[in-house]
């Protein structure tokens, strides 16, 4: 009887422990399974504008920007100075832990402190929170065409010339343009076709030809709102004419070619204006210092990259 007992325990208790041992084993891998998100942490947004990206990376592309205040989930670790933030379901970013702030942390890293004045508000995180993608004016980079009336100086047929001519060409400014680094630049690279008038008027029969102006200024910029900014700068200049000119000497009609290279300065004051989002309308007036000297007005229309 002892036996049979014992034997109807023992067909008992190897499917309890079969199925004990099935569940234990399942959970473990559904835990060395769960993403690297499972393991997390609520967090507020502690700066107007914090910026997420799509990698650990301050060059990697801007998946949007975040509003102040907004609670998010975020990674107990961090990778250099970035945690891993959960946007909405399905939806993960890299932010700067600069921008974000644990909610279970009292007393915040160095970083943190130096870059905020005041403590940030807490309140529900939104349905969708994230803003169009977008940097601070200040800190884009643009590209696009700009036109330029130049009040033209030379010193030639026996005297000092001069007449407004308009140059069109292309334009770069902002930081992280032309080489890397935060430093603000402006570059151009401006086009006029024809000869001035005042070959024209000379005895003959006037001429053609082309100028060529580029220039690198570095700008000093300060922000006068979201979408606005001042700037102003000062750069090399190069300058490359080449005229063909038929002109009147000793009764006789003779075809000249005139070529011009000058090396100088220019200075630039202007102002910014955002539009569209990720355009930019610049007007600035410019002053040129090379072998003559002559001031510029340009307006450009920009778009940035």
């Amino acid at each position: 009887m002892f036996g049979l007992f014992a034997s109807k325990i023992t067909h008992f208790v190897k499917p309890v422990f079969a199925v004990g041992l099935f569940l234990v084993v399942g959970a473990a891998v559904l835990l060395l399974a769960s993403p690297a998100m499972a393991q997390s942490q609520k967090a507020t947004v502690i700066h107007e504008d914090a910026i997420v990206y799509s990698d650990a990376d301050f060059d990697a592309p801007m998946i949007g920007t975040l509003k102040l205040g907004s609670v998010y989930e975020i990674s107990l670790g961090r990778k250099g100075p970035f945690y891993k933030i959960r946007i909405k379901p399905g939806m993960t970013a890299w932010i700067a832990d600069n921008d974000i702030r644990p909610n279970n942390t009292k007393n915040p890293s160095a970083s943190t402190e130096k870059s905020r004045k005041k403590k940030a508000p807490v309140v529900e995180e939104e349905e969708d929170p994230i803003s169009p993608k977008r940097r601070p004016f200040d800190e884009q980079r643009f590209r696009g065409l700009g036109l330029e009336m130049i009040q033209y100086k030379e010193d030639t047929l026996g005297s000092k010339q001069s007449q407004g001519l308009l140059f069109y060409g292309f334009q770069f400014a902002g930081p992280n343009t032309l080489f890397s680094g935060d430093v603000p630049i402006e570059s151009n690279i401006l086009f006029h076709s024809g000869a001035p008038n005042y070959y024209n008027t000379a005895p003959g029969h006037g001429g053609t030809g082309w100028i060529i102006i580029t220039d690198f200024l570095f700008q000093t910029t300060n922000p006068a709102g979201t979408n606005f900014n001042y700037f102003y700068g000062f750069g090399p200049v190069l300058k490359y004419s080449h005229f063909d000119l038929s002109l009147m000497s000793g009764g006789k009609s003779g075809n000249y070619a005139a070529d011009d290279v000058g090396l100088g300065a220019v200075f630039n004051l202007g102002m910014g204006f955002r539009i569209f989002n990720n355009g930019a309308v610049r007007l600035e007036g410019k002053y040129y210092w090379e072998k003559q000297m002559y001031p510029a007005l340009s307006l450009s229309f920009l778009w940035a990259f």
